[in-house]
């Protein structure tokens, strides 16, 4: 009785052998290893998704921020008289350019509510795209655009277009000089002519805005990585102590990420002894190919090319930025995309960790659908 006892009570208190020992921490570690690699899977999925849907909203925000400026393409804010006692050249009641902006202007450019760039920037110093735009468009390189309106909106409103694309008041325009006055009247004018601006009214007559989108070469720092990137620039004419004709031509970077931008304008057409007026667009031509277009005329009314824009199809390519977003590409097999030129073709390159996006919009420019009657 006693032997069993003890012999009972030694093998209860043996602890494990070293074979066991050892096959426990293989096990032990084949599990966390497989916890680690669903871990790391699960996070560079996350990060994946949480990069491409930022450039997707990136994509979305740019398309909305240059499609409202497009909607108020050559909008002029004013009251007419009855229909009844004015007789407008052409059926045309709220005109753009207004009265009087022929020669208050200091470029054609601002002539028209939209005026575009194929292949470079337009530079807002000389008031003409840059020469390589004008010499050798091309198609791969990114387009700028202008757009070009009037606001009655007064200094302190907290709504409204006063301010452009950078955020800067367009009364510091040169250009908007006496257009912004309006209290105080010198009374030796004939008729009196106000002299001195009340920021709670609004101007004596509507404001001119010019905002100018194109691309910009950006360097930035993300995930403490130096990152060159392109990015959604633009240019305002609201640069304190600006002229409207020799502004700088800097762009300044408001979305990081934009690769490229492809613009097409849609121009109607006014066939020859046509009794109505359709200006639904017949065609989209680039920048370049709007500029060649020549002057039409109905009702004793020349309409220049820029003049018959009445859609615009904006095309971007947005990228993801930092470390790599493209996980599980097959092996041996390149990653394809579609860019802004419809090329269906392109394809990522092994050293490029980026997932591309391309966003593509037609925008109706309002105003110039309902300038006529």
């Amino acid at each position: 009785m006693i032997m069993k006892a003890y012999h009972s009570n030694h093998y209860k208190n043996r602890g494990f052998s070293l074979v066991e020992l050892l096959i426990s921490m293989a096990i032990t570690l084949v599990l966390i290893l497989a916890a680690s690699m669903v871990y790391l899977n699960v996070r560079e999925t996350d990060t994946t998704q949480a990069k491409t849907s930022d450039s997707i909203e990136t994509g979305t925000f740019a398309l909305q921020l240059i499609g409202r400026d497009i909607a108020q393409a050559g909008s002029y804010p004013v009251v007419m008289p009855p229909t009844t006692i004015y007789f407008p050249q052409g059926k045309i009641i709220d005109n753009y350019p207004p009265i009087g902006w022929t020669t208050e202007s200091p470029n054609a450019v601002y002539l028209s509510g939209i005026f575009g760039c194929e292949g470079g920037k337009f530079n807002s110093k000389t008031a003409a795209c840059d020469a390589t735009a004008i010499v050798a468009p091309n198609r791969s390189a990114p387009d700028s655009i202008v757009l070009n309106y009037f606001t009655s909106e007064s200094d302190n409103a907290n709504i409204g277009n006063r301010n452009d694309c950078t955020g800067s008041d367009v009364g510091n325009d040169v250009i908007n000089k006496t257009r912004k006055l309006n209290s105080t009247p010198d009374l030796t004018k004939t008729p009196p002519v106000p002299t001195t601006e009340n920021k709670d009214l609004p101007p004596q007559l509507p404001l001119f805005v010019s905002n100018r989108y194109a691309l910009a070469d950006t360097t930035t720092e993300i995930e403490k990585f130096i990152v060159t990137t392109m990015s959604l620039a633009c240019s305002g004419n609201g640069a304190s102590g600006s002229k409207t004709n020799d502004l700088a031509s800097v762009y300044q970077p408001i979305l990081l990420g934009v690769e490229d931008l492809q613009i097409t304008y849609g121009v109607f057409d006014i066939p020859n002894n046509t009794v109505s007026l359709s200006l639904a667009p017949v065609s989209f031509f680039t920048a370049t190919g709007v500029n060649a277009l020549i002057d039409q005329t109905f009702e004793d009314k020349t309409y220049k090319p820029w003049d018959r824009v009445t859609a615009v199809r904006v095309c971007m390519m947005t990228r993801t930025l930092g470390s790599s977003a493209r996980i599980n590409d097959a092996s041996g097999v390149a990653r394809k995309y579609q860019d802004c030129t419809d090329d269906v073709a392109q394809s990522y390159s092994s050293s490029d960790g980026s997932i591309r996006k391309r966003h593509v919009q037609v925008f109706a420019v309002r105003n110039r659908l309902t300038q006529s009657y």
